[in-house]
């Protein structure tokens, strides 16, 4: 019995050493910051009445980020201010504010200057919301989810040997949500977006 012990012993304490030792092919980090973006676009065609909806919105949050060299996976908390216009129909702007958690994987290419690290950006992102009004109405918030494409580039300014400073600018083009597909069909329009986001980030 303590003959097997030792072995087990010997077994977790080389293999603890191997998993140290072991050097990973990319450097890793993680971090947090803030989001500032624009929305704009979105809305549908509506022929009958011969206008076009827009649903314009200023969207802040927080972020928190992990990457690895050529991946930055990240999870948002946003806040979306939206105005609904309809151009044409007297009293009939809307406002809606909602919550949304985002989901985004982007790949990049870093180019390493010494100091700091510049990189092109692309991927995805889903938004979930989680919840909203309009109005002052509590809205469905399954049909104001959304999914989108992204793409834009960053910077990593290192502080010290252990932090450094990364800004991040994203365009994004949104699908239409179920939202503007129940109302518009496939009149509805696509989205956009601009955002930036400026962090803190962790050498791991």
């Amino acid at each position: 019995m303590v003959k097997k012990s030792l072995l087990v012993l010997v077994l977790i304490i080389l293999f603890a050493g191997s998993v140290f030792a072991f050097e990973f092919p990319f450097d890793m980090s993680a971090g947090g910051g803030a989001v500032l973006g624009y929305n704009w676009g979105g809305g549908g065609d509506d022929y009958y009445f011969d206008y076009t909806s827009k649903f314009p919105a200023i969207v802040t949050g927080i972020y928190g980020f992990f990457d690895a060299t050529y991946i930055e996976a990240s999870v948002s908390l946003l806040f979306i201010f939206s105005d609904i216009i309809f151009p044409y129909i007297a009293d009939e702007d809307r406002k809606q504010n909602t919550i949304s958690l985002g989901f985004s994987l982007l790949g990049k290419y870093p180019f390493d200057l010494g100091f700091i690290t510049i990189y092109p950006t692309a991927g995805i992102k889903y938004e979930i919301c989680l919840f909203g009004k309009e109005d002052g109405i509590k809205v469905i918030s399954k049909e104001h989810n959304a999914f989108w494409f992204l793409i834009g580039g960053g910077v990593d300014y290192s502080l010290n040997e252990r932090m450094y400073l990364r800004g991040t600018a994203l365009y994004g083009l949104r699908l239409s949500n179920k939202l503007e597909k129940r109302w518009y069909g496939s009149d509805a329009n696509l989205g956009h977006g601009i955002s930036i986001r400026v962090a803190i980030g962790f050498n791991l």
